[in-house]
Protein backbone atom coordinates (compact mmCIF):
# COMPACT_ATOMS: atom_id res chain seq x y z
CA UNK A 1 0.00 0.00 0.00
CA UNK A 2 1.14 3.50 -0.82
CA UNK A 3 1.38 6.73 1.13
CA UNK A 4 -0.13 10.02 -0.07
CA UNK A 5 1.09 13.38 1.23
CA UNK A 6 -1.56 16.07 1.58
CA UNK A 7 -0.80 19.63 2.63
CA UNK A 8 -3.69 21.58 4.13
CA UNK A 9 -3.21 25.12 2.82
CA UNK A 10 -5.46 26.62 5.49
CA UNK A 11 -3.30 25.36 8.36
CA UNK A 12 0.02 24.53 6.63
CA UNK A 13 -0.15 21.05 8.17
CA UNK A 14 1.01 18.09 6.10
CA UNK A 15 -0.92 14.82 6.43
CA UNK A 16 0.59 11.43 5.62
CA UNK A 17 -2.21 9.08 4.63
CA UNK A 18 -1.14 5.46 4.88
CA UNK A 19 -3.04 2.49 3.53
CA UNK A 20 -3.80 3.88 0.07
CA UNK A 21 -5.02 0.97 -2.06
CA UNK A 22 -5.57 2.57 -5.46
CA UNK A 23 -4.97 5.99 -7.01
CA UNK A 24 -6.68 7.21 -10.20
CA UNK A 25 -5.55 10.66 -11.37
CA UNK A 26 -6.95 12.29 -14.50
CA UNK A 27 -5.63 15.20 -16.58
CA UNK A 28 -7.65 16.22 -19.64
CA UNK A 29 -8.05 19.09 -22.09
CA UNK A 30 -11.01 20.19 -24.20
CA UNK A 31 -10.71 21.13 -27.86
CA UNK A 32 -13.45 23.54 -28.92
CA UNK A 33 -15.50 22.87 -32.06
CA UNK A 34 -17.62 25.36 -34.01
CA UNK A 35 -19.79 24.66 -37.09
CA UNK A 36 -19.11 26.68 -40.25
CA UNK A 37 -21.59 27.56 -43.07
CA UNK A 38 -19.73 25.34 -45.54
CA UNK A 39 -20.30 22.32 -43.31
CA UNK A 40 -18.04 20.58 -40.89
CA UNK A 41 -16.36 22.07 -37.83
CA UNK A 42 -13.31 24.13 -36.99
CA UNK A 43 -11.25 23.62 -33.85
CA UNK A 44 -9.15 26.62 -32.94
CA UNK A 45 -8.88 26.61 -29.15
CA UNK A 46 -7.84 24.15 -26.48
CA UNK A 47 -8.06 24.59 -22.72
CA UNK A 48 -7.07 22.41 -19.79
CA UNK A 49 -9.81 20.99 -17.62
CA UNK A 50 -9.54 20.85 -13.83
CA UNK A 51 -7.53 17.87 -12.66
CA UNK A 52 -9.28 15.11 -10.74
CA UNK A 53 -7.82 12.59 -8.34
CA UNK A 54 -9.55 9.54 -6.88
CA UNK A 55 -8.15 7.15 -4.33
CA UNK A 56 -9.35 4.60 -1.83
CA UNK A 57 -7.72 3.77 1.47
CA UNK A 58 -8.06 1.58 4.52
CA UNK A 59 -7.91 2.50 8.19
CA UNK A 60 -8.19 0.07 11.08
CA UNK A 61 -10.18 0.84 14.20
CA UNK A 62 -7.65 -1.09 16.25
CA UNK A 63 -3.87 -1.12 16.27
CA UNK A 64 -3.49 -3.85 13.65
CA UNK A 65 -2.41 -1.41 10.96
CA UNK A 66 0.06 1.43 10.81
CA UNK A 67 -1.73 4.70 11.42
CA UNK A 68 -1.90 7.73 9.17
CA UNK A 69 -0.43 10.76 10.85
CA UNK A 70 0.33 14.45 10.49
CA UNK A 71 3.18 16.74 11.44
CA UNK A 72 2.25 20.17 12.71
CA UNK A 73 4.18 23.43 12.28
CA UNK A 74 6.21 22.65 15.40
CA UNK A 75 7.39 19.29 14.08
CA UNK A 76 5.17 17.25 16.42
CA UNK A 77 3.85 13.99 14.95
CA UNK A 78 0.28 12.91 15.78
CA UNK A 79 -1.33 9.63 14.75
CA UNK A 80 -4.79 9.67 13.17
CA UNK A 81 -7.37 7.17 14.34
CA UNK A 82 -10.14 6.26 11.95
CA UNK A 83 -12.48 8.56 13.92
CA UNK A 84 -9.98 11.38 13.40
CA UNK A 85 -9.80 10.58 9.70
CA UNK A 86 -13.58 10.76 9.32
CA UNK A 87 -13.64 14.10 11.11
CA UNK A 88 -10.76 15.40 8.99
CA UNK A 89 -12.41 14.36 5.72
CA UNK A 90 -15.71 15.97 6.75
CA UNK A 91 -13.87 19.22 7.53
CA UNK A 92 -12.19 19.20 4.11
CA UNK A 93 -15.49 18.46 2.37
CA UNK A 94 -17.73 20.90 4.24
CA UNK A 95 -15.28 23.82 4.16
CA UNK A 96 -13.80 23.32 0.66
CA UNK A 97 -10.27 23.37 2.07
CA UNK A 98 -7.63 23.78 -0.63
CA UNK A 99 -5.11 20.97 -0.60
CA UNK A 100 -1.83 20.16 -2.32
CA UNK A 101 -1.58 16.41 -2.92
CA UNK A 102 1.60 14.48 -3.70
CA UNK A 103 1.35 10.91 -4.98
CA UNK A 104 4.08 8.58 -6.16
CA UNK A 105 3.84 9.76 -9.76
CA UNK A 106 2.24 13.21 -9.65
CA UNK A 107 1.60 16.46 -7.84
CA UNK A 108 -1.80 18.14 -7.71
CA UNK A 109 -2.26 21.66 -6.37
CA UNK A 110 -5.35 23.57 -5.23
CA UNK A 111 -7.49 20.47 -4.90
CA UNK A 112 -10.70 20.24 -2.87
CA UNK A 113 -12.47 17.15 -1.63
CA UNK A 114 -15.47 16.75 -3.92
CA UNK A 115 -16.99 13.57 -2.53
CA UNK A 116 -16.39 10.78 -0.05
CA UNK A 117 -18.01 7.35 0.07
CA UNK A 118 -17.39 4.07 1.84
CA UNK A 119 -18.79 0.60 2.32
CA UNK A 120 -19.59 -0.99 5.66
CA UNK A 121 -18.99 -4.72 5.74
CA UNK A 122 -20.65 -6.86 8.38
CA UNK A 123 -17.63 -9.15 8.44
CA UNK A 124 -15.23 -6.40 9.46
CA UNK A 125 -16.89 -3.44 11.15
CA UNK A 126 -13.59 -2.19 12.55
CA UNK A 127 -12.19 -1.10 9.17
CA UNK A 128 -12.91 2.24 7.57
CA UNK A 129 -12.41 2.05 3.80
CA UNK A 130 -13.33 5.40 2.23
CA UNK A 131 -13.07 6.37 -1.44
CA UNK A 132 -12.24 10.04 -1.97
CA UNK A 133 -12.62 12.22 -5.06
CA UNK A 134 -10.66 15.47 -5.32
CA UNK A 135 -11.04 18.15 -7.95
CA UNK A 136 -8.83 21.10 -8.86
CA UNK A 137 -10.17 24.58 -8.13
CA UNK A 138 -9.75 27.59 -10.38
CA UNK A 139 -9.69 31.06 -8.85
CA UNK A 140 -10.21 34.32 -10.77
CA UNK A 141 -9.95 37.88 -9.49
CA UNK A 142 -12.49 40.37 -10.85
CA UNK A 143 -11.73 44.08 -10.88
CA UNK A 144 -14.55 46.59 -11.34
CA UNK A 145 -14.38 50.32 -12.11
CA UNK A 146 -17.21 52.75 -11.49
CA UNK A 147 -17.90 55.06 -14.43
CA UNK A 148 -19.56 58.38 -13.63
CA UNK A 149 -22.79 59.06 -15.49
CA UNK A 150 -22.75 61.93 -17.99
CA UNK A 151 -25.61 63.95 -19.44
CA UNK A 152 -26.01 63.29 -23.19
CA UNK A 153 -26.23 66.98 -24.07
CA UNK A 154 -23.18 67.86 -21.96
CA UNK A 155 -21.19 64.88 -23.19
CA UNK A 156 -21.80 65.78 -26.82
CA UNK A 157 -21.14 69.50 -26.39
CA UNK A 158 -17.83 68.87 -24.67
CA UNK A 159 -16.69 66.23 -27.09
CA UNK A 160 -13.26 66.60 -28.68
CA UNK A 161 -14.74 66.31 -32.17
CA UNK A 162 -14.21 69.45 -34.29
CA UNK A 163 -15.97 70.85 -37.33
CA UNK A 164 -14.21 70.20 -40.66
CA UNK A 165 -16.12 72.89 -42.58
CA UNK A 166 -14.83 76.23 -43.74
CA UNK A 167 -14.30 78.96 -41.19
CA UNK A 168 -17.07 81.46 -41.94
CA UNK A 169 -18.00 82.58 -38.47
CA UNK A 170 -21.22 80.54 -38.52
CA UNK A 171 -19.75 77.03 -38.34
CA UNK A 172 -20.52 74.73 -35.43
CA UNK A 173 -18.85 71.65 -34.05
CA UNK A 174 -20.33 68.33 -34.97
CA UNK A 175 -20.56 67.57 -31.24
CA UNK A 176 -22.85 70.56 -30.70
CA UNK A 177 -25.09 69.45 -33.53
CA UNK A 178 -25.27 65.97 -32.07
CA UNK A 179 -26.02 67.28 -28.60
CA UNK A 180 -28.67 69.67 -29.81
CA UNK A 181 -30.26 67.07 -32.02
CA UNK A 182 -30.43 64.54 -29.19
CA UNK A 183 -31.93 67.13 -26.90
CA UNK A 184 -34.52 67.93 -29.59
CA UNK A 185 -35.36 64.25 -29.95
CA UNK A 186 -35.90 63.86 -26.20
CA UNK A 187 -38.00 67.01 -25.95
CA UNK A 188 -40.06 66.16 -29.02
CA UNK A 189 -40.72 62.66 -27.71
CA UNK A 190 -42.00 64.04 -24.44
CA UNK A 191 -44.32 66.54 -26.11
CA UNK A 192 -45.52 63.98 -28.63
CA UNK A 193 -46.27 61.45 -25.89
CA UNK A 194 -48.33 64.02 -24.01
CA UNK A 195 -50.29 64.97 -27.12
CA UNK A 196 -50.79 61.36 -28.13
CA UNK A 197 -52.27 60.51 -24.77
CA UNK A 198 -54.95 63.15 -25.28
CA UNK A 199 -55.87 62.72 -28.97
CA UNK A 200 -57.88 59.50 -29.56
CA UNK A 201 -56.42 57.04 -32.07
CA UNK A 202 -52.79 58.18 -31.71
CA UNK A 203 -51.72 56.86 -28.33
CA UNK A 204 -48.76 57.72 -26.14
CA UNK A 205 -46.20 55.48 -27.89
CA UNK A 206 -47.11 56.63 -31.41
CA UNK A 207 -47.19 60.26 -30.30
CA UNK A 208 -43.77 59.89 -28.71
CA UNK A 209 -42.34 58.47 -31.92
CA UNK A 210 -43.77 61.25 -34.10
CA UNK A 211 -42.61 63.88 -31.61
CA UNK A 212 -39.10 62.41 -31.44
CA UNK A 213 -38.66 62.57 -35.21
CA UNK A 214 -40.00 66.10 -35.43
CA UNK A 215 -37.97 67.25 -32.45
CA UNK A 216 -34.80 65.76 -33.90
CA UNK A 217 -35.26 67.56 -37.23
CA UNK A 218 -35.99 70.87 -35.53
CA UNK A 219 -33.01 70.48 -33.20
CA UNK A 220 -30.68 69.66 -36.09
CA UNK A 221 -31.63 72.69 -38.22
CA UNK A 222 -31.64 74.94 -35.17
CA UNK A 223 -28.05 74.02 -34.31
CA UNK A 224 -26.80 74.18 -37.88
CA UNK A 225 -28.51 77.36 -39.11
CA UNK A 226 -29.14 79.08 -35.79
CA UNK A 227 -32.40 80.42 -34.47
Amino acid sequence: METVFIKDNSSNITYYLIGIKEISPSKTATLTEYPIPEGGYISDHSYRNPDTLNFSMMSDGYNNMKKSYYIDQYGVTTNLSYESLKELFNTWLNNAIQLDIQTVHGQFKNMVLNSISWRENEHDWSRFTPSLVFKETRIATLYTTKVNTLNVQTGADYSTEESTGETSGTETTSASVVGGTLAGVAMGAGIGAAVGSIIPGIGTAVGAGIGAVAGGIIGFFKNVFGG
